[in-house]
């Protein structure tokens, strides 16, 4: 097994790297503190080819793999998170579910769009009563005519303030459980669309998110991208994005709060030497480095999995939960070893922290992701 990056994803880590802090860091406090969404950056990234990555090259993408995605959604999110979800949008589970289940038509219409930046996509599933249990999801699409109806609520989706498409998950009629779920296409602009108020939250602001409700939305045969009976694919396409969205967040996340507590220690004198000569901070970050290094290897090995064909649930929910809590444990130190310096709305380690808690939560809570985890290890719990 060789764990060494290939020249070509070294060269684009640091060119990455390089455009993240020249273009995206110097403002990443201001679309946090005014919770705007940083759209500017988009031309960058589109330039850039980092919108859409994965995508194929014959609509305008990358072609690249999953660690290609990974590495560079992990330099962007070490000074920008907003920035990051932007780029996981473009070629995540909205983008994913067209590129694999959408006409030839309808992958013509869109996909060249999401890598330019043109038109932004957002993936719409939770409900107000429906988040984990996507049983409960009541959301419904019923037959009209030579199509569809699509009527129902949508909560907590991220870029909702500022997407042009939705991919939604919804009932097909009266079919009950997770045999009657599918997804759709649905525009922005079109009849029976409403875009709630932007939900204000601790963390990982600047992202857009808000509610959506759908009434009577017509729904063309065309845009049917899942069907009842097709949740399997479905699950294989968040597996998916639990790899290549989430996990690469936090590795950013955890490797921006480590660097900077070495940074302060190195320059930082107490007792007459620098913090870095202190035991008690070496080991702390010593045990620190080996959390994230143990973290970002489950990371980049789903990634490899990944790229030989579907992500097992067990590397999804593995990959998850390593890089979340290696983002809440090392943040969490950066604040607490930086005293008042971390505490400081004026520094980055408090934001660090609070967008760490957030991706705790999105894309599968971290107690779903234990859940799905022991099931696959030691088998579903007997009711």
């Amino acid at each position: 097994m060789d764990f060494a990056l290939t020249e070509p994803q070294l060269r684009l880590v640091t060119s990455t790297r390089e455009l993240a802090r020249r273009y995206l860091k110097p403002r990443a406090a201001d679309w946090d503190r005014d919770d705007r969404t940083p759209l500017v950056h988009l031309p960058v990234l589109a330039q850039a080819g980092l919108l859409g990555l994965t995508l194929p090259e014959q609509y305008g993408g990358g072609g690249g793999s999953v660690l290609d995605l990974i590495l560079t959604l992990q330099e962007v999110a070490k000074v920008c998170r907003p920035s990051a979800l932007i780029m996981c949008s473009q070629t995540g589970l909205g983008a994913k579910t067209v590129l694999q289940h959408g006409s030839a038509d309808l992958r013509a219409q869109w996909l060249p769009s999401f890598c330019t930046g043109a038109k932004i996509v957002a993936w719409a599933m939770s409900e107000p009563d429906a988040g984990t249990d996507l049983a409960a999801i009541r959301t419904q699409t019923r037959p009209d005519g030579a199509g569809y109806r699509l009527s129902g609520e949508k909560t907590w989706i991220s870029l909702a303030m500022d997407a042009d498409v939705f991919i939604v998950i919804t009932r097909f009629g009266a079919i009950p459980g997770l045999k009657g779920l599918g997804a759709v296409l649905v525009e922005r602009n079109q009849p029976g669309v409403r875009i709630g108020k932007k939900i204000s939250m601790m963390g990982m602001r600047g992202t857009g998110m808000a509610g959506v409700n759908f009434h009577e939305c017509a729904v063309p045969n065309e845009n049917v991208l899942l069907g009842p009976g097709d949740f399997k694919q479905l699950l294989h396409i968040m597996s998916d994005a639990r790899v290549s969205g989430n996990p690469p967040l936090s590795l950013g996340i955890a490797e921006a709060a480590l660097e900077a507590m070495k940074q302060y220690a190195a320059s930082r004198e107490v007792s007459g030497a620098k913090l870095a000569h202190h035991q008690g901070i070496r080991w702390r970050i010593a045990d620190l480095t080996v959390k994230f290094e143990a973290a970002k290897m489950l990371v980049y090995r789903a990634a490899a999995n990944a790229g030989a064909g579907t992500p097992s649930i067990a590397d999804a929910a593995t990959a998850k939960l390593a890089a979340n809590d290696a983002a809440v444990v090392i943040a969490d130190a950066a604040v607490q070893m930086c005293g008042a310096a971390g505490y400081s709305a004026d520094l980055p380690f408090e934001r660090l922290a609070r967008d760490a808690r957030g991706l705790c939560i999105g894309d599968g809570a971290t107690d779903v992701m234990r859940n799905l985890l022991a099931n696959e290890v030691l088998g579903r719990a007997s009711a």
